[in-house]
């Protein structure tokens, strides 16, 4: 019914949408909370239970549909683009109306099961969106990537996303929303390792895994009375939990201040000279909130870089205060061990003060104490 010759083109994609509707529903309800492991060629031959059979055939072809689905809501999410889907030629309201179906389908996928295989496809169709022209589409998409960072606890999926959209925006600095980067602003990061607090940590691990080994049965029995390897075995895995998500974190950091620096580094985004580009703010923003993660190698050459864009850059009130803020949360931290003098930022505070008096349009002091908002 849906793929007739004769069929009217607008039954046709209302049939479409209905079918890729309820294939949500019914893979929201079956699909488990766990990512299911590709077999190797040597387990695939080998001999195993009928029950385990049935488990692996069901999931491979769970994984196969699911597959296809994604694809085929890939096409919804870009039949803007071809003015067609599955070559049916579209009116602007049907193209419109499939676009949506297929945004708030893959969105919904990403925001509540991005646990489950397939997730960098999911991520391949959503971020480009999160740069879209239409400010609803861009604006679900961004805000199914927000939900994922708000829920993620071990921040394997966060990191995956912020590496999709780091990529992105390398590859299209000019094209970049400064939306799809203000999602980073939502990461709930508290705490970041160090190169010798990372290898002080798997050292300690190793060493109690190693000495768990190498008891003996009877002292096993005997811990066991005593309860202390159960305790042990929950510390260890307590801290390999807690390393993990260090290990998360820190490389999502270390891409987002990538994306930061490269952009503080130039001069100009494509043909847009730097105080025009539209990304500038949020990065200013971010940093303003994530500096006390920088390394403490980065800061000279990071301060010099931000007392450049305030002396020279021509920027507005609202990104000149930023970088003053960046800098002196740099400045409170670990910077407070190296000998920088922030004269060049207080001067700028001081000259800046009539310009802030003269507009009123935003709260500058809490600037200095979180995000700005309108008055």
């Amino acid at each position: 019914m849906s793929c007739g010759v004769e069929v009217d083109p607008l039954v046709q994609i209302t049939v479409q949408k209905l079918a890729v509707a309820s294939s949500l529903e019914i893979f929201m309800d079956i699909l488990p909370s766990y990512s299911i492991r590709k077999w190797s060629e040597a387990e695939e031959k080998q001999q195993m239970k009928k029950e385990t059979k049935i488990l692996h055939e069901y999931e491979q072809a769970l994984l196969r549909h699911y597959q296809k689905f994604l694809k085929q809501l890939d096409k919804f999410c870009k039949c803007n683009m071809k003015k067609k889907l599955n070559k049916i030629k579209l009116t602007p309201k049907l193209v419109e109306s499939c676009q949506m179906l297929g945004v708030k389908c893959v969105t919904r996928l990403l925001a509540e099961q991005y646990h489950f295989n397939f997730r960098q496809d999911l991520l391949e169709t959503v971020v480009p969106l999160m740069s879209y022209k239409d400010e609803t589409i861009r604006n679900i998409c961004c805000e199914s990537v927000e939900t994922v960072f708000k829920s993620d606890k071990l921040g394997e999926a966060s990191f995956d996303i912020v590496k999709t959209i780091c990529k992105f925006v390398k590859d299209n600095p000019t094209k970049s929303h400064p939306r799809m980067l203000e999602t980073f602003l939502q990461l709930k990061i508290k705490e970041v390792e160090k190169t010798d607090q990372m290898a002080k940590t798997k050292r300690d691990i190793l060493a109690k895994k190693q000495k768990i080994r190498m008891m003996s049965r009877k002292e096993r029995k005997t811990f066991k009375r005593l309860k202390k390897l159960d305790d042990d075995l929950a510390e260890l895995e307590a801290e390999e939990k807690k390393e993990n998500v260090l290990k998360f974190h820190t490389k999502i950091m270390s891409q987002i201040f990538a994306v930061y620096f490269r952009v503080l580094k130039r001069e100009k985004l494509g043909n847009q000279p730097l105080n025009k580009c539209k990304i500038l703010p949020v990065v200013l923003r971010g940093l303003s909130k994530f500096a006390h993660f920088i390394n403490i190698e980065f800061f000279d050459d990071l301060l010099n870089s931000l007392l450049n864009l305030v002396l020279k850059a021509d920027l507005n009130v609202t990104e000149s205060l930023n970088c003053v803020k960046t800098a002196f949360v740099i400045l409170s931290g670990d910077g407070q061990a190296l000998n920088i003098d922030p004269y060049g930022f207080y001067r700028f505070v001081y000259n800046v003060l009539p310009k802030i008096a003269d507009e009123k349009r935003i709260d500058y002091t809490n600037i200095l104490h979180g995000e700005f908002h309108s008055a």
